[in-house]
């Protein structure tokens, strides 16, 4: 039986601290070099995927953006994109503060616009240091560009009324969370409708034979894939709202547990 592995990033591969520890990329190395199928779902974008998991021999298209984006892991080039097809958000969105997300022939820029808070001016500034990302202010949507993602960055109250200020908008979706890195600041992140990872599953399983498709995660953007996956492992760490989709608990994301659990699914 051919298994295809796909896992989430952050809190589920990655530890407390946003990295790829040794013993996990080890264990990947070995298994990559094996054959052995495995790739990532994530709501990161393709860049920051390519910094954290660099050095690995990925073959699979990797799905960024919670699926707004299936891509090469070795060049960043995009096979399939699903932008917003709503403008109207970004005249709601911008008295808030908000991070926009802009593509165009291959090419990934981020935006602010409005008074942003001083989370997202944390995110900003990381972003900045680690990837050389220069985030440019705008006062309107730049012509021909395809809008991929929405986030706004700001207090627990102000981001579950936005969220449900969203809730009609039929075109999007939606999420809300507090992030495990920026603690206290919740984020809201929109994306199309489309942009799933189950949708991202389901269009990387055009670039791959297999007879098990098995996924791992930890929140709740990760429901959708483990819906339609063949198998869902969740991390000890997991929001309840996940486990309730899962066939099998693992350890946490701070134990290596969805390479030990590779592992032993290719052995049996």
């Amino acid at each position: 039986m051919k298994n295809l592995y796909i896992t989430d990033l952050d809190g589920t591969l990655l530890n407390k601290d946003g990295k790829l520890s040794k013993e996990s990329k080890d264990q990947l190395m070995i298994l990559l070099n094996k054959g052995v199928n495995i790739t990532v779902a994530s709501a990161r974008s393709v860049q920051s995927i390519r910094k954290i998991l660099d050095g690995l021999p990925i073959e699979l298209p990797i799905i960024s953006f919670n699926g707004a984006y299936l891509s090469d892991f070795n060049t960043g080039k995009h096979y399939i994109t699903h932008p917003i097809r709503n403008n109207r958000l970004f005249d709601l969105l911008k008295t808030y503060g908000v991070l926009i997300s802009l593509h165009k022939e291959n090419a990934d820029e981020l935006y602010q616009v409005g008074h942003l808070s001083e989370g997202a001016k944390a995110y900003i500034a990381d972003r900045e240091r680690d990837y050389s990302t220069k985030v440019n202010t705008i006062k309107a949507l730049p012509k021909d560009y395809d809008i991929m993602g929405y986030t706004v960055i700001g207090e627990k109250d102000t981001i579950l009324a936005l969220e449900k200020k969203l809730e009609d908008f039929e075109e999007i979706i939606v999420d809300a969370w507090l992030d495990m890195y920026y603690k206290p600041w919740y984020w809201l992140s929109i994306h199309s409708k489309e942009a799933t990872k189950a949708n991202g599953i389901k269009s990387l399983k055009k670039y791959v034979e297999t007879d098990c498709t098995i996924v791992f995660g930890d929140n709740t953007n990760d429901i959708e894939m483990f819906k339609y996956a063949d198998r869902g492992f969740a991390v000890e760490n997991a929001v309840s709202s996940l486990k309730e989709y899962a066939d099998e608990m693992i350890g946490n994301h701070e134990s290596n547990s969805v390479v030990l659990k590779i592992a032993e699914l290719e052995k049996s």
